[in-house]
């Protein structure tokens, strides 16, 4: 469990508070500019993420719609711009930092990846978070075979045919 926080960009802290939702009333030339810092400490290391907003996640034109009980319950929503998506680095002691990409809208969610290795974060779901200290949020280790199994490359399955053995 890490408790991330927000800080400047000189890592001053800000804010236990994640979310970039002020973001809507500001102007659409300062959308494009945003930068947000978080910080944390995974496995006793520092972690920094630089993240800017990612203009190119939805395209012009996107429209969302949702339906409550059906077809004449449904609200159809136009997205202008992206408020919280977000896309840039993350750094630690390591020499090498890595990329990540991550929505802030309900804390931090999404991946990154960092020596090699892509991590996932979410926010920690037990309730009510406490005024004054920050979210709980989990990071666990992506899960995947070895990238020549995935392409097929890896070592041959025996053949055989639905439980059935001597038959091929």
């Amino acid at each position: 469990i890490v408790h991330p926080i927000k800080v400047d960009e000189s890592g001053s802290f800000l804010s236990y508070e994640l979310s970039h939702r002020a973001l809507h009333r500001r102007s659409p030339s300062s959308r494009s500019k945003f930068f947000a810092f978080y910080e944390l400490r995974y496995q006793g290391e520092p972690l920094r993420f630089n993240l800017s907003l990612n203009n190119h996640l939805l395209a012009p034109g996107f429209v969302s719609e949702r339906r409550y009980g059906g077809i004449a319950n449904a609200k159809i929503k136009s997205h202008a711009y992206n408020s919280c998506h977000m896309i840039g680095e993350v750094r630690s002691q390591a020499p090498r930092g890595g990329l990540a990409a991550l929505s802030t809208c309900d804390g931090l969610k999404g991946v990154f990846r960092l020596m090699d290795e892509d991590y996932f974060i979410e926010p920690v779901s037990d309730g009510v978070r406490e005024a004054g200290a920050a979210q709980p949020h989990r990071i666990y280790k992506r899960q995947a075979p070895e990238h020549g199994a995935e392409q097929g490359q890896g070592p041959a399955a025996p053949q055989e045919t639905c439980g059935v053995r001597g038959t091929v």
